[in-house]
């Protein structure tokens, strides 16, 4: 990873209300600012969120949020905790990290992946972790 990326990731800690650079929380937040991990950025309006559904397998997450034209999948560790500000309209933004900061997060929510792919899009994104899975 470049200084520079090093740097944004480092303001980011420090700019974000939750310290996590994984993700941002606000009060009462009316868009989900998400940055993909092939550089795309979304601006997609919580009033367009239809369900999420998180699932586990050993020490791997997966978090999908389902809107009324997108879906985004997440991948990481911890991720409930994100759900919680999910269900009271508190996440504000996610954004992936490298995964070499993932024992820097501790017991905090650490998103290494995420994807951004049409609403009801088959996948393999969108089928159910298994064992055998790396993600």
């Amino acid at each position: 990873m470049s200084i520079l990326k090093d740097a944004i990731l480092q303001r980011r800690m420090v700019e974000s209300d939750s310290g996590n650079p994984c993700f941002s929380t606000g009060k009462e937040v009316s868009t989900f600012l998400v940055e993909a991990s092939n550089g795309e950025s979304w601006l997609l309006p919580w009033h367009h969120f239809l369900h999420g559904c998180r699932q586990t397998v050993d020490s791997n997450e997966r978090l999908v949020l389902t809107f009324a034209t997108q879906e985004v999948v997440l991948q990481g560790v911890n991720l409930s905790f994100l759900a919680d500000e999910i269900a009271h309209l508190r996440l504000d933004g996610v954004r992936p990290a490298p995964g070499r900061y993932q024992k820097s997060a501790g017991a905090e929510p650490f998103v290494e992946h995420i994807a951004v792919q049409p609403a009801g899009e088959q996948s393999p994104v969108r089928k159910p972790l298994d064992r055998e899975s790396p993600h």
